[in-house]
């Protein structure tokens, strides 16, 4: 499903002006990566190992926040690409990490043999009404924005938006 919805932002992205060219790849690089890293996430929260889908998300939050201080100071990266660059490298790390972290829960080996056309099918279905929610709650979060910066200013919207990521911190906290 990932990667389906993958493809499809690409189309999209490529056949609109809505992000500049250069960036489309790593966005959808980006993008497939994290949602990867979500769902390894979601199999260990599903498995009550809070402390290691915890670990996942913040080992990316550091590699990231480094990665963009090195391009920042060491390579005098001072662009967009630092924090493209700098996700890459946390993303990929985290990607192969948060692996070894599920493989003792979905070993591969069983899954490709228990794996069936019925599953793909429900697995499909999930995915879309999960995807559907996910649309929603960016449409929520966006509205929320704009109304903040119709009605307090945009100055305001900066403090907002930080506010709001703070409180959604508290999730990942144990």
């Amino acid at each position: 499903w990932s990667i389906i919805v993958a493809i499809i932002g690409f189309i999209f992205l490529k056949s609109s002006s809505v992000i500049q060219t250069q960036h489309i790849t790593s966005i959808v690089v980006l993008s497939l990566l994290y949602s990867i890293i979500t769902i390894h996430q979601t199999i260990l929260l599903a498995k009550k190992q809070i402390t290691s889908a915890n670990v996942i998300q913040i080992v990316a939050l550091l590699i990231q926040a480094v990665g963009i201080v090195i391009c920042f100071y060491c390579w005098q990266i001072n662009s967009a690409f630092a924090y493209i660059y700098a996700s890459l490298v946390a993303y990929s790390f985290t990607l192969v990490l948060s692996w070894f972290m599920i493989k003792p829960i979905v070993p591969l080996k069983n899954f490709l043999n228990d794996f069936s056309f019925s599953d793909l099918k429900v697995s499909f279905s999930y995915g879309f009404l999960y995807q559907i929610v996910e649309l929603l709650q960016l449409f929520k979060v966006r509205d929320d924005c704009c109304k903040v910066s119709l009605q307090e200013g945009s100055q305001y919207l900066g403090i907002y938006s930080i506010v709001i990521a703070v409180l959604e911190a508290v999730f990942v906290i144990p």
